[in-house]
């Protein structure tokens, strides 16, 4: 089983351009395809939790990087 890991780089105002990245998994029985979880992670960046976790900092979901992660079980 595989997840879904979205980074989006965050801005504090009064800042350089980039403070930090705010990042968002989700797994893949829930998210087939990479639209699928970026229409999900647009949304969930606006949420009120999201926005106190990051402290009020804006994010650039324009910037967002979406990587695909494969959960590889090894017994050794």
């Amino acid at each position: 089983m595989g997840y879904w890991e979205i980074g989006i780089p965050t801005i504090l105002p009064g800042q350089q351009p980039q403070t930090g990245v705010q990042v968002f998994t989700y797994p893949s029985a829930g998210f087939r395809s990479r639209g699928e979880v970026v229409d999900q992670v647009r949304t969930d960046v606006d949420t009120d939790r999201a926005i106190r976790h990051r402290r009020q900092a804006h994010a650039d979901v324009a910037a967002m990087k979406v990587v695909w992660h494969d959960q590889v079980c090894s017994l050794f």
